[in-house]
């Protein structure tokens, strides 16, 4: 905009200019910058529809970092001196926007690649999003707006903070007792009946002499479902507290990790912010830690009317389950409960 206008003060000097000294050579000047301009203008809207363009998220093994890769192909003779990029990376759990402007160049019938590092504050997954691609003409006077492709997002994953969740450690740590991944078939309680095995069960609940006599595996099955492994579920803060829920979020994914890493088996309950749902998810092997923390990736992280504890408590899930851990913000105003359980530690933030 500035050289735009920069150009016309320039025609109106030159054109009093003329006025003023009636001079051919001031009107020639006039003449053939114009013209340059016009031919500029006209070469650069034929070489818009010769230009490819496309934006993804890669990780550059030199940097060690996830940038924005731009490949640009002009398929044009003419060079394309000025293109101008507004990209937005989106945080999808806590909504911060990260701007970022990006100026390159290309040359006629050429391919480039360009690499635009991008960070953010907190953890989550990253949506890319081009607000603008602005093609420039060779003199900056006019530009054309054109449609770029953009392909994948990627995720921030929280940093490992023990600091964070070292008082939890012991606890989900000591003892003998749960030595043994969280499938069906693997409580401990008193034994109601006698089922057929079915896939999941653990063998420590076998019973070898009657599945001897019938000839069918068959397990024993609890009273009252205890399958003697680790709840975790945690509840956030208000949305503006985004340093507080990140600290949440990166409790939960170590604690978790930690768990999968010693082979012990829990499940994890959260709320579902965008339908304001508690769901749950068991977690036995790696890949469904993996699952597990890309959707708690991809939810907004928000306080919501009920919380998960209340929700636990008054289902009475929590005695589905030998030793439970709470992740919560300080000072959380809570009233199911869940603070007074026996096998239950609370991990503030």
């Amino acid at each position: 905009m500035i050289k735009r206008l920069g150009y016309i003060f320039l025609f109106l000097i030159l054109i009093l200019l003329y006025i003023w000294t009636n001079k051919k050579m001031t009107l020639w000047a006039v003449v053939i910058i114009m013209f340059s301009i016009m031919i500029a203008v006209l070469i650069n809207q034929w070489n818009v529809n010769k230009l490819n363009m496309l934006y993804e998220i890669v990780y550059d093994n030199k940097s060690k970092r996830n940038c924005i890769k731009i490949n640009v192909e002009n398929r044009s003779i003419f060079p394309i001196n000025h293109i101008q990029s507004i990209i937005y990376c989106e945080n999808i759990v806590f909504g911060t926007k990260n701007k970022q402007t990006i100026d390159f160049s290309v040359k006629g019938k050429s391919k480039e690649e360009y690499l635009l590092p991008v960070n953010s504050r907190y953890c989550g997954r990253i949506d890319l999003n081009v607000e603008k691609c602005l093609v420039f003409d060779w003199f900056d006077f006019s530009y054309r707006s054109i449609k770029v492709n953009t392909r994948g997002n990627y995720y921030i994953y929280p940093q490992k903070k023990k600091q964070i969740w070292e008082n939890a450690l012991d606890y989900f740590t000591e003892g003998s007792d749960i030595t043994y991944k969280h499938t069906r078939g693997n409580d401990v309680s008193e034994i109601l009946q006698i089922r057929e095995y079915r896939q999941g069960d653990s063998i420590k609940n076998i019973h070898w002499k009657l599945s001897a006599k019938s000839q069918n595996l068959l397990v024993k099955e609890a009273d009252c479902p205890n399958d003697n492994s680790i709840m975790i579920l945690f509840d956030y803060s208000d949305i503006q507290d985004r340093d507080v829920n990140n600290d949440i979020l990166t409790a939960v994914l170590n604690i978790s990790m930690e768990l999968q890493n010693d082979r012990k088996g829990h499940t994890l309950f959260r709320m579902d912010t965008s339908s304001e749902k508690v769901v749950e998810r068991s977690i036995t092997e790696e890949e469904e830690y993996d699952v597990m923390r890309c959707e708690v990736l991809e939810t907004e992280a928000r306080k919501c009317k009920k919380s998960v504890a209340d929700t636990i408590m008054r289902l009475n899930i929590f005695t589905q389950f030998a030793k439970i851990i709470y992740v919560c913000p300080k000072n959380f105003k809570d009233d199911s409960g869940i603070k007074d359980l026996e096998q239950c530690v609370i991990v503030e933030i």
